[in-house]
């Protein structure tokens, strides 16, 4: 072989090898994965085809914080149902006694394990450790348990209401006022727990009619109870994170204030 055809047999190697290698470089933005890596690269591209565009939105790692605020402007309303029917519980726990021996069980039940927590050695983390799982755990579920028609986050939303309601209504023999009860024993740590129970019962209220909805082909809108399960992944974490600091606040900060 003459050295002209090795050169040009060596600059065709050198072309597909220099190829090969961008190739690899832009595996996540072509068609195919790179040579010997298609099993641990996830090829947008290779997964999502125009045909897969729902199971895209489904996806929690393809839905980022931003989409999910953006996703929160659609749930307005379902935000401000939310809203009437937990301060409509409050109005109601507060002036009726109808269901008075539910409501004092309630408060008692919940009297009666923050006097065992703080008893234990430990007793604070252990109580923030109460709260905080007791607080997530109902959140996410009533946030699921919405698709079962939205009843469930409706009822959670009342009966939380009208337990505050009704225990600001009976604040005698605690020296304070209601108003007092309010700024230093619910503000502190309500400001961030209120609006995350809110939020999830009205993403599960959001589930449901969508669910019904999505059934009945003459209302349905295409996508819209995908893109509301796809947004309930990050706010999962979102809810958590909040949720802890309410519960911070709570152990800490709530006490302080009613020494006060």
């Amino acid at each position: 072989m003459s050295w002209r055809a090795g050169n040009r047999v060596g600059n065709l190697g050198n072309r597909r090898r220099g190829e090969s290698w961008r190739r690899l470089r832009a595996g996540w933005r072509t068609n195919s994965a790179p040579v010997g890596r298609s099993a641990e690269i996830p090829c947008a591209d290779l997964i999502f085809s125009e045909k897969g565009r729902m199971l895209q939105m489904s996806l929690s790692f393809r839905r980022t914080f931003a989409d999910m605020f953006r996703h929160m402007r659609e749930m307005r309303g379902y935000f401000l149902w939310a809203a009437i029917v937990f301060f409509g519980g409050i109005a109601y726990g507060a002036v009726s006694d109808t269901f008075r021996e539910f409501l004092e069980g309630q408060i008692n039940a919940l009297a009666k394990t923050a006097g065992r927590l703080s008893e234990l050695e430990n007793g604070r983390l252990l109580m923030f450790v109460f709260i905080f799982a007791n607080n997530t755990i109902k959140s996410i579920l009533v946030m699921f348990l919405g698709l079962f028609g939205g009843v469930i986050p409706l009822f959670f939303l009342l009966v939380n209401g009208m337990v505050i309601g009704y225990w600001l209504a009976n604040v005698e023999g605690t020296g304070m006022s209601a108003a007092e009860i309010v700024v230093k024993g619910l503000l502190p740590h309500g400001v961030l727990e209120i609006p995350a129970i809110v939020v999830a019962s009205a993403y599960g209220m959001g589930l449901g009619v969508r669910l019904v909805r999505s059934a009945i082909p003459k209302i349905r809108i295409p996508g819209q109870l995908e893109r509301t399960l796809a947004t309930t992944l990050p706010l999962m974490p979102f809810l958590t994170l909040v949720l802890l600091a309410a519960a911070v606040i709570e152990v800490t900060v709530t006490p302080w204030l009613l020494r006060l």
